[in-house]
């Protein structure tokens, strides 16, 4: 396969079945919530997970084309239950699991009202998320809510006809964050799903230089699989790379940073990406004494994005960390958003976290003196700086 080139596939699902049989025998691992018990598949193994996935969605009567809700902590049934969704044709969209977002309540009115506004009939919850539902009188109880036993215990339908969605249809919806409002669901076309991998390989860098393809053995990942970052750069991804994959779940990294440290360094030459908070939480929370035995020199792209890139942290985490072997070119800054799919830049040039002083002109409200550079855009991504009233500004504008 030549990787200079954007792949040929016209949909994520082809795009998938060949990743899987190209590196059959690559593996994904999925640790419980204390990053202890673990289990894992081979790419076969899960792409048959998915297809099996898709004959039991096409049992319950779920349609191609059709929203369904899936509500779940990262494991093995989240995976089943989104990508059986995605070869069944149907629009799967992940939803922040129940107790992740505070009160029970606030939890399931907000999957109901989501579900009112995209029109899906189905979600797979935990017992405990129905129950709370069913408590509470909500209306989704009505609408086909499934546990993940129930949804296995379910007897496939292999009788349906194989999704061979157009490029622009919609492969799946990608809630965005609603940091400003409410969290909307967008539309991510097939397209995009498997341009989008092929982009981000040409864009991240090993501390060598070279794209991930030519050096990564795996990729290990806290993050949640609602998340664009979780999702796309965490399982897509590395499923088009064609590399082991590790999901540790987000309370164990919380309670114990230490843990994705710990997989990082058995993991091998190893690429990772963590908003900014994880690097601050890690170098508050790890002791020097704890990273005894812990080698980071394997960790050769340590992407930093989803939020607000803080110097003071990158350079804290660098001088903490390098005496383990890590490689302050690892650092790599990037920004994205879900609208994009995920990517919008990468810096390429693999120096570390670099800066500028901060414009005369920009009051954050935080005192900054200086700002990160976020690189330059994916392949065949625009990127335009405006101003309020739209129009475009030059290079080194605030807008």
């Amino acid at each position: 396969m030549d990787r200079s080139k954007p792949p040929r596939f016209s949909n994520l699902p082809q795009a998938l079945k060949s990743a899987c049989a190209a590196r059959p025998e690559r593996r994904i691992t999925v640790y419980d919530s204390r990053a202890r018990r673990s289990e894992s598949k081979t790419f076969a193994e899960f792409a048959e997970l998915a297809r099996t996935g898709a004959a039991r969605w096409a049992a319950l009567g779920l349609q191609s084309g059709e929203p369904v809700v899936v509500v779940l902590p990262t494991s093995w049934a989240w995976l089943e239950a989104w990508f059986g969704a995605l070869f069944r044709g149907a629009l799967p969209v992940a939803v922040s699991p129940g107790g992740a977002m505070g009160a029970a309540e606030a939890q399931i009115a907000r999957v109901e009202g989501l579900m009112e506004r995209i029109g899906a009939r189905h979600v797979v919850a935990g017992a405990g998320f129905r129950e709370e539902a069913e408590r509470l009188g909500a209306k989704l109880t009505a609408a086909g809510t499934l546990t993940p036993e129930e949804l296995a215990a379910t007897e496939p339908d292999f009788s349906f006809p194989a999704p061979d969605p157009d490029p622009e249809e919609t492969a799946f919806l990608q809630l965005t964050s609603g940091s400003t409002g409410l969290p909307r669901a967008v539309m991510i076309s097939h397209r995009a799903a498997v341009h989008h991998p092929w982009g981000m390989d040409q864009s991240v860098r090993g501390v060598e230089s070279d794209p991930i393809h030519s050096w990564a053995e795996a990729m290990v990942s806290w993050l949640p699989l609602y998340h664009d970052m979780g999702l796309v750069g965490c399982v897509l991804l590395p499923l088009h790379l064609g590399i082991d994959i590790h999901l540790l779940r987000p309370e164990s990294f919380l309670a114990r940073p230490r843990v994705w440290m710990e997989r990082l360094a058995r993991a091998g030459s190893v690429f990772a990406p963590a908003p900014n908070y994880s690097y601050q939480l890690c170098v508050e929370r790890i002791r020097p004494d704890e990273m005894e035995g812990i080698d980071l020199s394997g960790w050769r792209a340590a992407l930093n994005g989803a939020e607000m890139i803080r110097v003071e942290t990158t350079r804290a985490f660098c001088d903490k960390f390098s005496e383990f072997g890590f490689s302050p070119r690892a650092l790599q800054s990037c920004y994205g958003m879900a609208e994009a799919t995920l990517a919008v830049t990468f810096d390429r040039r693999m120096e570390g976290v670099r800066t500028l002083p901060a414009p005369a002109q920009v009051d954050s409200g935080l005192g900054l003196s200086e700002v990160v550079c976020t690189g330059v855009p994916v392949p065949h991504t625009e990127v335009r700086i405006v101003a309020p009233d739209g129009g475009e500004l030059s290079e080194g504008g605030v807008g």
